[in-house]
């Protein structure tokens, strides 16, 4: 399984690496890991796809967005927003959500919205790289 889960994040890395103004995010918080590659579509507007894996509960989930970067940047700040689904292996069931965001050097924080009855927003942050 770790295998498999190496295999796709290199896969991403390359697809990232081989796509104009690719960029790749990192998160890993407690037992989640993910990594996602952003490609560049159109001049602000970025599709990302890639690969979540909880170790302790043993579920992969596969999130896809479609992300807006606002042109400029606030001193060194620099922000984005859309939305995206994100498929989940083990109940093969799609979530809706709503995604905003800011950038800052190498780092990034953002905030998912489920669009699920009952559920809280996750706030994530890792690294982000441009190539």
């Amino acid at each position: 399984m770790r295998l498999r889960i190496t295999l796709m994040l290199l896969a991403l890395l390359a697809i990232g690496a081989s796509a104009a103004n690719p960029e790749l995010y990192l998160h890993k918080k407690g037992d989640l890991k993910s990594a996602e590659a952003a490609l560049e579509v159109s001049p602000q507007w970025y599709l990302r796809a890639g690969a979540s894996f909880d170790t302790q509960a043993k579920t992969l989930s596969v999130p896809v967005s479609l992300l807006y970067k606002v042109p400029g940047r606030v001193a060194i700040w620099s922000f984005y927003g859309g939305a995206g689904a994100s498929w989940s292996r083990e109940s093969e069931q799609v979530s809706p959500f709503i995604v905003g965001g800011t950038e800052f050097l190498f780092l990034y924080t953002e905030y998912q919205f489920s669009m699920e009855k009952n559920s809280e927003p996750i706030l994530r942050g890792g690294f982000h790289f441009r190539f």
